[in-house]
């Protein structure tokens, strides 16, 4: 007959034996606050939440807003009405 595998059981500590007292913030080294958070944030991945989020969609390119206004603004006018999100850095700029 096939032997039966047996189930080790993980040692906890008793219930009635308290855990030390985490420390405060306020009393961590920097080393250690770093490490509590980078616990907290993977801990956070783990559960399946991404603590970082972050969306952006922009509505337009910086081409098609060129091609979208040519002639149709002075130099330094703006169309306040416009509700547009663009992304990108600004590469030059002229005075």
């Amino acid at each position: 007959a096939p032997k039966k595998k047996q189930k080790q059981k993980q040692k906890q500590p008793p219930k009635n034996q308290k855990q030390p007292p985490r420390k405060q913030e306020s009393d961590m080294s920097e080393s250690e606050l770093r490490q509590a958070r980078l616990a907290k944030v993977q801990a956070m991945r783990d559960a399946g939440a991404e603590p970082y989020a972050y969306t952006y969609k922009p509505t337009h390119t910086s081409m098609e807003l060129q091609e979208l206004y040519e002639g149709k603004l002075d130099g330094g006018e703006e169309d306040v009405d416009a509700d547009v999100a663009v992304a990108g850095g600004v590469m030059g700029q002229r005075v």
